[in-house]
């Protein structure tokens, strides 16, 4: 299927910290944001001399299939395997912002014969205006309320990678949103990964058992979502999420969230404001 297209525009970041180099039948791109170079072989390097921003990738698309007897459509799919690690890292970005790597920010589920979403959400508004308008709210001791946060607050820390926030829709309609900090640390006594979760918002009514079910697939897709677009790692063999909560929410945490997995672990003594906090863990197995 060729993705919808003809309104992205490509270009090449105009920075004189990026450098090409011709390396015989490949292309180095080296920047001061990258480990290592990236190197292109002939062709991926003619697709980027292509991103002006003058040229939808629907144009590109048919530039490229002029000269090489291959279908629109697997042209189409490599030229977005090549221009989206670049739009990662920064090094192309899209004219009027307008990308087209939704379908990587979106995944459709039935489960227990009900349809989800579970997407990635960069709209600072329909974050807003969700958290603000349901109660049930449980927050990391260590992190904030992410109701007191500004638009331009939420977009900061979501444009430097500090926190990612994920719905879970059912029906069109948001239930539940989490944020969680994509920056990992290896446990020190397990060979897995550990994030901390900042927030968590369920609706009112939520949580029945297919709702339970799906909020589980939530946390994984997070997990696994991080592993692939934010920190490039390596699966391992189980992921945990941890979350500090205060005794005065535990008790209410655990109930209504009693299966989803969510284990007690450890307590902080007088970790907040003077007070205990429990330590909540979810395993994710990869």
């Amino acid at each position: 299927m060729i993705i919808e297209s003809k309104n992205c525009y490509p270009v090449i970041t105009s920075n004189r910290n990026i450098m090409f180099q011709e390396k015989g039948d490949r292309f180095s791109i080296n920047s001061h944001k990258l480990l290592r170079p990236i190197y292109l072989n002939r062709t991926s390097h003619e697709i980027t001399e292509y991103c002006n921003g003058s040229r939808s990738i629907s144009v590109i698309r048919d530039l490229m299939c002029n000269k090489y007897n291959e279908p629109a459509e697997k042209i189409e799919e490599d030229i977005l395997k090549i221009l989206y690690p670049l739009w990662k890292l920064k090094l192309v970005m899209f004219r009027g912002g307008k990308h087209p790597f939704n379908y990587h920010l979106k995944k459709q589920l039935c489960i227990d014969n009900e349809m989800y979403e579970f997407a990635v959400v960069r709209d600072t508004s329909t974050i807003l205006d969700f958290v603000k308008s349901h109660e049930n709210h449980y927050v990391n001791i260590h992190s904030y309320e992410l109701d007191t946060l500004s638009k331009k607050q939420i977009s900061v820390r979501f444009m430097y990678s500090e926190e990612i926030f994920f719905t879970l829709s059912h029906n069109n309609k948001i239930t539940a949103l989490v944020s969680i900090s994509p920056q990992y640390t290896i446990h020190p006594f397990y060979d897995c990964l550990y994030y901390n979760m900042n927030n968590i918002f369920v609706i009112d009514n939520f949580l029945s058992t297919a709702d339970k079910n799906a909020l589980k697939f939530l946390f994984k897709w997070c997990c696994l979502w991080f592993g692939h677009e934010v920190n490039v790692l390596e699966p391992r063999e189980f992921v945990n999420l941890y979350m500090a909560i205060d005794c005065q929410n535990r008790n209410e945490f655990i109930k209504v969230f009693n299966e989803t997995d969510w284990k007690e672990v450890g307590l902080l003594k007088k970790e907040y404001k003077g007070e205990d906090a429990s330590l909540l863990e979810h395993r994710i197995i990869i």
